[in-house]
């Protein structure tokens, strides 16, 4: 399964799940208003947001630098999102119409790159590519983390339902 950018109010563009990442609607992955009016017009025309201008780099950084520390704060909406991406797909819309995967000048972006993190970080697969390797290392941190959290049910385990050796014994 995997994070997809997509638009508010436009469908077609969804896979799976959409998800309203904006200011506006109040999300938590939305960049802060002083941010969003650093690089909406007249701050900075359509024609001069791309990726290697000085103001939509700053904007860059500080954005990751919000969403880390949000994700300090608080790490469950971040888990839960890719979570949930890790068994359907997902996609983060926003208004911002002009950015594409050509020229990817929207904070929905950024914040796909952030959750792909997170979700490596967690164990889990969401959209990248991965050969037999990286799946075998993301199986063991997926194990790390479970078993830290205390959901991991070990191989000795009992399932449900079943005996213990002593009751097998008995």
């Amino acid at each position: 399964m995997t994070l997809y950018v997509g638009l508010v109010g436009r469908p077609e563009t969804h896979h799976g799940t959409p998800v309203n990442v904006t200011a506006s609607a109040g999300s938590v992955f939305a960049p802060s208003w002083v941010l969003v009016r650093s690089v909406q017009p007249p701050a900075l025309s359509r024609h001069e947001l791309v990726p290697q201008h000085p103001r939509w780099k700053t904007y860059a950084g500080r954005y990751v630098s919000e969403l880390r520390a949000k994700y300090r704060r608080d790490r469950a909406p971040f888990v839960d999102l890719v979570e949930q991406a890790a068994v359907g797909d997902v996609t983060l819309c926003c208004l911002c119409h002009w950015a594409t995967e050509e020229r990817p000048v929207c904070h929905r972006f950024l914040l796909r790159d952030v959750l792909y993190a997170v979700a490596r970080d967690r164990g889990l697969w969401v959209g990248q590519e991965a050969d037999e390797l990286d799946m075998t290392l993301l199986e063991q941190r997926r194990r790390q983390v479970l078993e830290a959290e205390g959901k991991w049910l070990s191989e000795e385990a009992p399932t449900v339902g079943s005996r213990s050796k002593e009751e097998r014994r008995g």
